[in-house]
């Protein structure tokens, strides 16, 4: 597969403790798991589990370069991983309730994120604070 600009892109499928492809919540378990094949040229799949958040996770959005991705999740936090290392790198705490979609720009370092309490943040992945905050109220 590729984008517009003939650049491959890496697919990740999700999977639950039975194997099974789920394309709802992504953790019943409380942790992550990714499959992913880091190049067209390896066959090798390479599976990682990712453990942090304490309530389901509802959303991920994966970096241009498919180094991290950031997480939100049932349990109001954001969490920044390492794709390379499965390495929690940063957490994010600003919604007063469930994280339901993360999205991180692209070839950036910001990410948005909106929530149950109807609001939405502008993050930066080296800042703890969010940049700007919006509300629908």
């Amino acid at each position: 597969m590729t984008t517009e600009d003939s650049e491959p892109v890496k697919q990740l499928k999700t999977q639950d403790a039975t194997d099974e492809v789920e394309n709802k919540p992504i953790d019943d378990n409380l942790k992550i798991v990714l499959e992913a094949r880091p190049s067209d040229f390896e066959t090798e799949i390479r599976t990682m589990t990712f453990i942090g958040h304490s309530s389901s996770v509802t959303s991920l959005s994966v970096s241009y370069d498919a180094t991290y991705f950031v997480s939100g999740s049932v349990d109001q936090s954001i969490r920044l991983w390492s794709l390379k290392t499965g390495h929690c790198l940063a957490l994010y705490n600003a919604h007063l309730k469930t994280v339901w979609s993360v999205k991180l720009c692209s070839k950036g370092f910001q990410f948005v994120s909106g929530g149950a309490d109807s609001m939405i943040f502008l993050w930066s992945t080296n800042k703890n604070a969010p940049l700007a905050s919006f509300s629908d109220t």
